[in-house]
């Protein structure tokens, strides 16, 4: 293969390794998540943390964990904290 010559004042393999670079790590995407009480109607829990941190068994009888997108989690806790205080 040859080596291209300079591309936007960048070669080949800078180009290469700035993609590996900017690639996501998959044991670094975040979840965000509430744990509903089915039986109350209540929010017992929220939380958020990569793969290797969340808990992905099974919840207690009639608890049920609602996955949600960064900003509506983001609102959520907002909203949920203004409350308390």
């Amino acid at each position: 293969m040859c080596d291209l010559p300079h591309i936007f004042g960048t070669t080949r393999r800078q180009l290469i390794a700035k993609m590996a670079a900017n690639r996501k790590d998959p044991a670094a995407k975040f979840y965000y998540f509430i744990d509903i009480d089915l039986y109350s109607r209540q929010i017992v829990s929220w939380d958020s943390g990569t793969q290797n941190n969340v808990d992905f068994g099974e919840l207690k009888n009639g608890c049920y964990r609602v996955f949600l997108s960064k900003g509506q989690y983001n609102k959520l806790v907002k909203q949920l904290e203004e409350a308390r205080a």
